[in-house]
């Protein structure tokens, strides 16, 4: 803070020898300010009003911080900066918002129609103390279960496209795109979404479609939805099993919902693994359509699942190896929500409509068909979940029930079986067990359904085994039985160590599998050895394999693979890697690159196949487009979160970059231009803003902080200028020569008011040193600030003595003597 002259330190202590005799009253009651000043010497009333004053501000009682403000005759304040806040409880997002709240001048007393249910504002010269009082006073310890949405709603549009391509040379390719927008309008929020579709599977056509188009409005605990989408249940923690029938419709649905509670846990997600004798690539859809595809190397190991979407449900999981299908396994997907509130053990969905496919290249089974249902969650007791579900489809009744049984602290058990009335049955069961080191799952399916009057049984059986040996030592197990296949087993251990002083790691894996194909009896054995190397702090890494298994004709061969990966800093190409890998058919490549700018996140790969030489190669593409009726901006982050705030990037530094930080805990980069920040619906928050590199110290921000609180698909804007600046420090006098206290000074960056000597300090926009000066807030003069005018050191210009003269937008120096230095306290650079 900047020390205060003699009069000031004047003023203080005469307002402490009131404060010690108001005869021991410790609450102020709101006597207006001129009653208040006429306890003070004439002298010293003088100096209170229309010039800068060091209070301490309190928020509901609570110390907000101190501050600079200017006091009126006429019972106003206005507040022109805070100085310090040490200990306060409040955050800075808050002392910006009463900051923005009082920069014009607001009067003393009761308000009405003011934001944060604003109720009062009083100040008292004994102590100098601004105090501001709102309702949430008396809702200090009052915990809010539901999130409150936002007041007049919001509004925008919020498009996520989404390209997947495959292709293998000398056979149909493999290719995907959705699209899905979001929009606001109030509290409503719209969903649509579409998609094309390619199969690499010979003879299928392309399919393309609307996948949803309705309108969702959350209330507290519940939802409601009416439009064009799928029937399947929401807002619930336990999805039974229906059968078939689990198409789109056209309808009305009524759901509980946690979407507002101010506390939501997510579980861990359940592993899927799957195996590949040789690198492969894996395809993961979801009602028939290509959702992902992922490079999985030779051995055990698990999808990456965070990329896939949330809810419980089923996938269909295709290994492709060499352009060919080596094999194809079904999976659950568990990414459901825990149970919130044991005080609400009931959790619903209800839903009722036509059935159909809107715009559709295909026609649903069902079509035209009546369809209604009800899906029921329980909470039995602490540690069980009882979920109930039927619908009507196709003059048939469908059941199904699940339970979600927590045997101890560290077991769980999953079950769902589902029966539909002439189609047939099936049961998925899972077993998790926890321990300090390690965990496992046993997993049992079975189906049986009827196919054109043919009864077809599905069965199958896994176990998975994690262990944590020590600190560098790790095992894993997998034995699998699937019906008419046979078993299989997996097993792998891996070490981590120094070596060659870079981080290294062992890992040595055994198979034995069923047979690659029919084409041959022999099972699939193998042994393979794999080191890692790690080199420049993690940013490069090689590795190589010795290994041996059972090849495609059934007899033994011996593999190896080197390869070699990079990550790149500062620049749009975020990794790549080589690899190669040898066996009894000759040389196999394989190569990708990671890639990531302001606008699109991709990722593309491409090999070349030892078995035949046949080349193959997949690319991913994403981008999110946000807009509303201010801008228009797209963005790479994949990390959408309901909301998004435009950030319009303006300054005069080409280089320069900010970081965003949301107070939800991510960080976002800007550039100049516009920009991108997702934001999470629902929940209030802030941005904050600052420089991403120290070499910006002399630049100056419009604005540090920004609040939200959107509806989902909502959309905010925010101008934000980053221009450099300078500390202008000077005087203002009259055309005669006498001291003007109490006027504004302003420019394009920053205002202040002058002291009673006249003096000002405020920030100014190097490109543009202009000074405008107000008084009662009437245009008094205007100054255009040469270049040479008075001293620059470094980031401080004294520009001395500045005549106002009304009506002429000049600036004049005094002539007979040089320009004086302003007094050191007053010198507040911003």
């Amino acid at each position: 803070m900047p020390a205060f002259s003699l009069n000031h330190i004047a003023i203080c202590i005469t307002c402490t020898l009131l404060a010690t005799s108001a005869s021991g009253q410790t609450v102020q009651s709101a006597i207006p300010v001129l009653q208040q000043a006429e306890q003070l010497p004439a002298d010293f009333a003088s100096h209170l009003f229309n010039v800068p004053l060091a209070v301490r501000v309190e928020l509901n009682s609570n110390y907000l911080g101190d501050a600079l403000l200017v006091l009126t005759e006429d019972d106003k304040v206005q507040l022109l900066s805070f100085t310090d806040a040490y200990n306060s409880p409040y955050d800075d997002s808050e002392r910006s918002f009463w900051q923005q709240e009082l920069s014009d001048k607001v009067a003393l007393g009761p308000c009405t129609g003011c934001k944060k249910q604003w109720l009062a504002l009083d100040y008292s010269l004994s102590d100098s103390r601004l105090s501001i009082l709102t309702t949430d006073v008396e809702q200090q310890n009052t915990a809010q279960k539901y999130q409150s949405l936002p007041e007049g709603g919001s509004s925008g549009l919020i498009i996520q496209n989404q390209l997947n391509l495959m292709n293998v040379e000398n056979s149909a390719s493999s290719s995907y795109y959705h699209l899905e927008a979001v929009a606001s309008t109030g509290n409503w929020t719209h969903h649509s979404g579409a998609q094309i579709s390619k199969s690499g599977v010979a003879g299928n056509n392309t399919y393309y479609g609307v996948s949803q188009l309705y309108s969702q409005r959350e209330l507290q605990g519940h939802s409601v939805r009416a439009g064009y989408f799928a029937n399947d249940p929401q807002g619930l923690s336990l999805r039974p099993g229906r059968g078939s029938g689990g198409e789109n419709m056209l309808g009305l649905m009524l759901s509980s919902s946690d979407t507002l509670v101010t506390d939501q846990q997510y579980p861990s997600t359940v592993p899927v693994y799957v195996t590949a004798d040789r690198p492969a690539i894996v395809e993961i859809y979801r009602n028939g359509f290509l959702i992902n595809s992922q490079q999985v190397q030779a051995g055990l190991q698990a999808i990456d699942t965070k990329v896939l979407p949330g809810g419980i449900y089923e996938v269909q999981l295709r290994v492709v190896q060499d352009g060919q299908l080596i094999s194809e396994s079904q999976a659950m997907i568990y990414k459901a929500s825990n149970w919130g509130d044991s005080s609400e053990p009931l959790r619903y969905n209800l839903f009722v409509g036509r059935q159909t496919q809107l715009f559709n290249s295909t026609e649903s089974a069902f079509e035209g068909d009546l369809t209604a249902g009800a899906t029921l969650n329980y909470l039995l007791n602490a540690s069980t979940v009882v979920g109930l579900g039927t619908q009507y489809i196709d003059k048939a009744i469908q059941l199904g029930g699940s339970v979600d049984h927590s045997l101890s602290d560290r077991s769980k058990l999953l079950a769902n079986y589902y029966h539909s009335q002439g189609k047939g049955y099936g049961l998925d069961a899972q077993f998790i067990y926890g321990f300090d080191s390690g965990n496992l799952v046993l997993s049992q399916q079975y189906s049986k359904n009827t196919q054109n009057k043919i009864a077809v049984s599905q069965q199958s059986t896994a176990l998975s085994w994690q262990q944590r040996i020590s600190a560098s030592q790790s095992a894993s197990l997998r034995l699998s039985h699937q019906a008419h296949r046979g078993t299989g087993a997996d097993i792998s251990w891996q070490y981590n160590h120094k070596f060659m002083d870079t981080d290294s790691t062992w890992r040595v894996s055994a198979f034995n599998r069923p047979a690659l194909s029919d084409q041959t009896q022999k099972r699939n054995t193998g042994i393979e050895l794999s080191l890692n190397i790690n080199f420049g702090q993690q940013s490069s890494q090689f590795y190589g394999a010795l290994g041996n298994r059972t090849s495609r004709d059934g007899s033994k061969e011996s593999t190896a693979e080197l390869g070699w990966r990079k990550q790149i800093e500062n620049s749009s190409i975020k990794s790549i890697g080589l690899s190669s890998n040898f066996d009894s058919y000759g040389v196999g490549l394989n190569s990708y690159a990671t890639l990531q700018n302001q606008y699109l996140n991709s990722d593309l790969y491409m090999s070349r196949s030892s078995f035949d030489g046949k080349f193959s190669s997949g690319l991913n593409l994403t981008s999110t487009v946000v807009a509303n009726a201010n801008g228009l901006a797209a963005s790479s982050a994949n990390t959408y979160q309901g909301a998004s705030l435009i950030v319009d990037l303006e300054s005069d530094q080409d280089d320069l970059e900010l970081m965003a930080h949301d107070s939800a805990g991510q960080t976002v980069v800007l550039k100049p231009g516009s920009n991108v920040v997702p934001v999470a619906a629902y929940t209030p928050g802030t941005v904050s803003f600052d420089f991403a590199n120290s070499d910006s110290a002399y630049v100056s921000l419009s604005q540090s902080v920004q609040r939200y609180h959107l509806n989902k698909g909502g959309v905010d804007y925010l101008k934000l200028s980053a221009y450099k600046t300078l500390t202008v420090i000077g005087r203002l006098l009259d055309s005669e020569g006498k001291a003007l206290g109490g006027h504004h000074v302003l420019n394009h960056s920053s205002r202040t008011v002058t002291e009673n000597s006249g003096f000002f300090t405020l920030a100014m926009r190097q490109s543009a040193p202009t000074l405008d000066v107000l008084q009662q807030g009437e245009p008094l003069c205007h100054f255009e600030l040469p270049s040479d005018t008075g001293q620059q050191q470094q980031d401080l210009w004294f520009v001395g003595d500045l005549l106002c003269q009304p009506d002429q937008g000049q600036m004049a120096e005094q002539s007979t003597q040089p320009a004086p230095q302003p007094e050191p306290q007053i010198v507040s650079p911003e």
